[in-house]
Order: C-alpha cells, then structure tokens, then sequence
C-alpha cells in the first residue's frame, strides 16, 4: 500500500461524520437567515439602489453559505480528534520530542500528513467567516485550537498528546490562510479588472 493510500482510505474513512455535519450546517444556515430576517425586520434600513441590496443579499447568502461549512468542519473535527477514539485508550503522557511522529512506517508518515491536512480547511474557512480585522488571527486561533486539543486529549485518554500534532496543525491553519489570502488577492483584481 501507498502513502496515497494511507491517506485516502484514513479520509474516507472520516466521511461516517459528513450527514451529522451537513444536518447541523443546514440547522446553523437556518439560524443564520432567522436572525438575518430578525435583523431586517427591526432596522428597516432602506439601500437607496437596488444594485446595492442585491450586493449585499448576495453577500449575506455567501457568508451563511461559509459559516455552515464553518460549523460542519469544526463538528467534524471534534469527531476526529475525539469521539473517534475511545476514553483512556491512549496512555496520559506528552510527547515533546519534535517530529517524533513522522516513524519508519508509511503509515505514521499519513499520519503525519493528515494532520496538515486536517487544519487546512479551518485556515481557509476562518477568515471567510471573521471577516475584517478578525481574519489576521486565523494562525493564533488555530495553535490557539490546536493546543487545546491536544491538552484535552492528554487529560480525557482520548488520543495523543504530542507536540508534533500542535506543529503540523498548525502547520495546516498556515496554509490554509496563505490559499486563503491568494485567493482573496485574486478575487480583488478580478473585481477590479471587470
């Protein structure tokens, strides 16, 4: 078996978490366009042109649409990193030798690469929904996360505490929020050459 391998049949094995996600996506997109109506109902501020409020109808639409992903991947990551695991299966120690984990093995190098992998959606998702001066913590927030997973994990038995998991998470928030920013600056000069 392949380190492609590896990975893939780890992801797809992750996928049994994707219709309690998507339910509470749908759930949190409901709210989403329940406290939006609320909003409008008791402000009822009128947009002089109506190219104006169909900019910001179709930016509102864009904003619920990235907060429930927002929501899905978060759910699915605490389902990850700790109800896929039983109570106390793993031994209460922290490993803070660094890249310790990336073994002999194939299998601990997807590992390795599935822990990148799992944040990257949380940098490309974060400043999508904390919008302004907010998208600039998405690294912080995400060691910030990061380390409270692995704290949890070494105090609940739930999975490994090691420091390579902090790094590599970390890692991935990095990348996420540098395609994020890529894609942003593209968008920018799409908007200006059109």
């Amino acid at each position: 078996m392949s380190l492609k391998d590896y990975i893939i049949r780890d992801i797809q094995e992750k996928f049994k978490y994707l219709p309690s996600a998507v339910y509470l996506a749908l759930i949190c997109i409901a709210m989403y366009i329940f406290v939006c109506l609320l909003r409008y109902l008791f402000t009822m501020r009128e947009v002089s042109q109506a190219d104006e409020r169909r900019k910001k109808i179709v930016g509102k639409i864009w904003h619920m649409l990235f907060c429930g992903a927002f929501v899905a991947y978060m759910y699915t990551l605490i389902m990850i990193v700790y109800y896929s695991r039983e109570p106390g299966s793993r031994t209460g120690f922290a490993d803070m030798v660094l890249w310790s984990t990336w073994g002999m093995t194939l299998q601990m190098h997807a590992y390795f690469i599935e822990n990148i992998v799992l944040f990257i959606p949380f940098g490309l998702l974060f400043p999508l929904v904390f919008k302004n001066w907010m998208r600039w913590f998405t690294i912080p927030v995400g060691a910030f996360i990061s380390a409270a997973i692995e704290y949890t994990q070494l105090v609940t038995g739930r999975g490994y505490c090691q420091l390579d998991d902090f790094v590599t998470n970390t890692a991935g928030a990095a990348i996420g929020f540098f395609i994020y920013l890529i894609l942003y600056a593209g968008w920018l000069i799409w908007k200006k050459i059109r």
